[in-house]
Formats: structure tokens, C-alpha cells, sequence
């Protein structure tokens, strides 16, 4: 017997994902609802795989740890760079949220960063464009980035510039599904 929730979530939830993998397995049509106001299943990259193209000190795992102060950075000067986490199985997903360090520990300054986010787990599609997203010390170091409800597996961001470090930088990689 395969067991796809954990015994920490609530039961509605894991009633939910039950029945929505049991439609799913059934071959029965889904239909979607309207758009999410707000995550009710928490972070759901917390604790999972995450894979790079390059591996540093800064280890990927850093990303996605559930600790502000640890963070991944890819090699410098080496553009385009991603970091990929695996939900382990497709999860109706809708929102990242990327975090750097707080301040008064990140005493770097605001800077943006370029990230297409990508969605999928044999063909990846791109769910938001690339674009640049600023980190502001001075309002938590934090981007939210919204896109339309879907199941996927795995989600990717393709990190293309940095105008505050020549690598990408992320402290924590937060993926929040319906």
C-alpha cells in the first residue's frame, strides 16, 4: 500500500488528496473551481528533494530547509541556473514563495532577480515567464509569485541574473498547493 499524506495533516486534507488521487487513478474528470484565495496546505517543498545544475557550499538543500539564515547559491558568473524541487507526487499547485535572509543578518542590499518559473515532471512547461523579482531587505526579503492552479510534480525556477551578486541566491524555496 502506497501512503501519499502524512499523519501530521489534518483529516480533511488527507481526506481531499485521497479523493482527488482516486478520481484521478479512476480516470474520472476533474473540475476546476474558481482560483485560491490562500494556501491551506502549508508549504509543501518543506523537507523535499531539490536538485541543481551546479552544486557549491551552499548546499540546495539550504533552499528548502525551513531555516531563514542557511541558503543555496549557485556558481558565479555562470548564468542561467535552476533548483528543482520534487513533491514526490502531482499536487495541485499554485503559488512559490521565495525568500532571502532577513535583515539585520542579510546585510545586502535590495536586488532582483530574473526567474521563470517551470512546472511539470517529464515535459516542463512554463507557468510564469521570466521576469525580474526584487528582494527588499526592508520589506522581509520576500517574493510571491502566483500562477494558475495545476497538478504538477515537480516545480523548477530558472534563475537568469542577479543585479546584487553574480549567482543565484535563494534561502528558502516554498511551493503552497489548494
Amino acid at each position: 500500500m502506497v501512503h501519499f499524506i502524512s499523519a501530521s495533516r489534518p483529516r480533511r486534507a488527507r481526506l481531499a488528496a485521497f479523493l482527488v488521487a482516486a478520481v484521478l487513478g479512476a480516470g474520472l474528470p476533474v473540475v476546476a473551481g474558481a482560483a485560491p484565495a490562500a494556501a491551506d496546505a502549508g508549504n509543501i517543498a518543506l523537507g523535499r528533494p531539490i536538485t541543481v545544475n551546479a552544486v557549491t557550499p551552499f548546499a540546495p538543500y539550504y533552499a528548502n530547509d525551513g531555516n531563514p539564515m542557511s541558503f543555496w547559491e549557485s556558481p558565479q558568473y555562470s548564468f542561467p541556473q535552476y533548483i528543482t524541487v520534487d513533491l514526490g507526487f502531482p499536487r495541485n499547485v499554485f503559488r512559490v514563495v521565495l525568500k532571502l535572509p532577513p535583515q539585520p543578518q542579510w546585510q545586502w542590499p535590495t536586488r532582483t532577480q530574473t526567474i521563470t518559473v517551470r512546472a511539470g515532471d517529464i515535459d516542463p512547461v512554463t507557468v510564469v515567464g521570466s521576469r525580474p523579482y526584487t528582494f527588499d531587505p526592508a520589506t522581509g526579503n520576500v517574493v510571491t509569485i502566483d500562477f494558475a492552479p495545476g497538478y504538477r510534480r515537480k516545480i523548477s525556477l530558472i534563475f537568469e541574473g542577479n543585479s546584487g551578486w553574480p549567482a543565484a541566491q535563494l534561502s528558502e524555496f516554498e511551493v503552497y498547493s489548494v
